[in-house]
């Protein structure tokens, strides 16, 4: 092999033709390009798999570099990767330290790590450094308390937002701290510190623009109003529009929220009748009204088999919060993302904010429910009604919600319960809906239990038309389901609705029929499906 120089370049020259990949190797292994050679390995850090076995190695190397390698299955080692799935460090003992419910601290590199794990405790990093962790990391950390020990540069701050953003709603909690000397956590615990010294750092989110282009926005917008309690266009919660449950003291407001958040939970399929979506995340609980008696309130509706869904799924917050969430907005929001949380309820709205009859106050209240909602954090309110005033006795309007105007102005559901405090029955009215309105009913409360259901509720309209052989017209359908001869004519839209609803699911169909009455609108008669062949006949 030839080496020259050619206009200021070295030019490397093999006679025997040798591949250019293995011309530079050669080159570089004589120290022919002027660097400095990687002679001296000063240490190595094995990756395993869940059982121990060692899948691939990271060493150290003086003057400071890594590299990773494999066995080469006769006690040597490859260098690279060579499609070995990359895995966490001293994944086996992650595993153990979920298991026991004890904190895993995750850093940016491997000598923080052992740091920390000289010091007695669960440590793991992903190896590569700063920006490069995956996002399929997070599964092995599933239901963990992760504390994020983040480096002090812009590099390490950019890591560790990845990291919290790829746990959150997968890790049972998430927290980030940063060292109080030095740069890492081999600084910190260097420096004489404990564990407990690190500083709080407060969670940096990847940047991402807020902006969408007009077409998404608009057109790409589901057809549907996606459901989270509910069915069809019966919709009391729609995914991102806050839900507000109102009334006065002592109507069931915590006991009718508290059943949906078990449902929530996974512990309920539905609440009064409509079925309710899971959440995906964990759901945070403000019980700043009064903890004691929510915790009360709970315990009876849950039995002790229901501890290990309660710890994965429910967090709370008992009391009121340490900061101003209406001038901090941001601070809310993160602790929901630490606690994995994608649904939030606020148990009462009083406690978070005082004076909400105020413009401003009100003003502020919103516009924290809307940061939280555009944050995709699902949200639950409970607010007290004002009181009867002489002659109207009760509310009709979102205009009665006690406060201002604005409380409301940004919610997507509003329900009301009224009665008497203590009183078994009380009314449900839908005061504001994402689609059609819901009731309005009488529920029935359970004390004993913690449960409530529908007094009267209307009757199913598939089960009315099943029972129809000869098929009913809207009208008709309204008379069954709501107990009239003469149905009005919100009653006689609801159940064209929920007819036509089961009619896209194959499960009724409808014929037009002919009409001398000067309408736009056809005279519509539904049939179970079942029953097509009376028609035919």
């Amino acid at each position: 092999m030839n080496i020259s120089e050619k206009a200021g370049k070295v030019v490397l020259h093999c006679h025997a033709g040798c591949p250019q990949p293995t011309v530079f190797e050669a080159a570089r292994a004589r120290n022919l390009l002027g660097e400095t050679p990687h002679s001296e390995i000063v240490a190595e850090y094995d990756y395993t798999d869940e059982a121990g076995k060692v899948l691939y190695q990271v060493v150290r190397m003086a003057p400071k570099d890594f590299r990773q390698r494999t066995p080469d299955g006769a006690g040597g080692w490859r260098w690279g990767l060579n499609g070995t799935r990359p895995t966490l460090y001293r994944l086996p003992d992650v595993a153990l330290a979920i298991r026991m419910g004890e904190p895993v601290y995750v850093t940016e590199g491997e000598k923080d790590a052992d740091a920390l794990r000289a010091k007695g405790l669960i440590a793991t990093t992903s190896s590569g450094g700063a920006g490069k962790w995956r996002a399929e990391y997070a599964e092995s950390l599933r239901g963990a308390r992760v504390v994020v020990v983040q480096d002090k540069d812009e590099a390490g701050y950019r890591h560790a937002a990845d990291v919290y953003a790829t746990l959150t709603g997968i890790a049972a909690s998430v927290r980030v701290v940063e060292a109080i000397t030095g740069k890492d956590a081999f600084d910190h615990l260097a420096a004489g510190h404990s564990v407990d010294d690190f500083a709080p750092a407060k969670p940096i989110h990847p940047p991402k623009e807020h902006w969408q282009l007009g077409g998404p926005f608009i057109l790409d917008a589901p057809e549907v109003i996606p459901c989270l309690w509910g069915r069809d266009d019966e919709i009391i919660m729609a995914a991102g529009e806050s839900l507000f449950i109102v009334g006065p003291s002592g109507v069931g407001k915590s006991t009718l929220s508290q059943q949906l958040l078990l449902a929530f939970a996974g512990l309920r399929n539905d609440v009064l009748g409509f079925p309710v979506v899971p959440a995906q995340g964990t759901v945070l609980y403000l019980a700043m009204d009064r903890p004691q008696q929510i915790r009360r309130s709970l315990r009876r509706m849950v039995i002790e088999e229901d501890r290990g869904t309660l710890n994965a799924k429910l967090r709370f917050w008992p009391g009121p919060l340490h900061f101003n969430a209406l001038d901090k907005p941001e601070e809310l929001l993160d602790l929901c993302r630490a606690v994995g949380a994608t649904h939030l309820f606020v148990d009462s709205l009083k406690d978070l904010a005082i004076a909400v009859a105020k413009d401003e106050v009100a003003a502020q209240v919103n516009r924290l429910f809307q940061y939280l909602s555009v944050a995709d954090i699902q949200l639950v309110v409970v607010h007290h009604q004002r009181k009867a005033q002489g002659d109207n006795k009760k509310p009709t309007s979102l205009a009665d919600v006690y406060g201002n105007f604005q409380l409301t102005a940004g919610a997507g559901s509003v329900i009301l319960l009224w009665g008497e405090p203590g009183d078994t029955v009380i009314d449900l009215d839908h005061l504001k809906q994402p689609r059609s309105p819901v009731g309005p009913f009488q529920l029935t409360h359970s004390h004993d239990l913690g449960f409530s259901e529908v007094e009267n509720a209307p009757g199913d309209a598939l089960e009315i038309l099943r029972s129809a052989a000869h098929g009913l017209v809207a009208e008709g359908i309204a008379r069954y389901m709501f107990g009239t001869e003469k149905p009005t004519r919100a009653q006689v839209e609801r159940a064209r609705r929920r007819a036509d609803n089961l009619a896209a699911k194959s499960l009724v169909y409808s014929a037009n029929e002919p009409s001398s009455i000067n309408t736009k609108r056809p005279i519509v008669r539904y049939y179970a499906a079942e029953n097509r062949y009376e028609k035919l006949v």
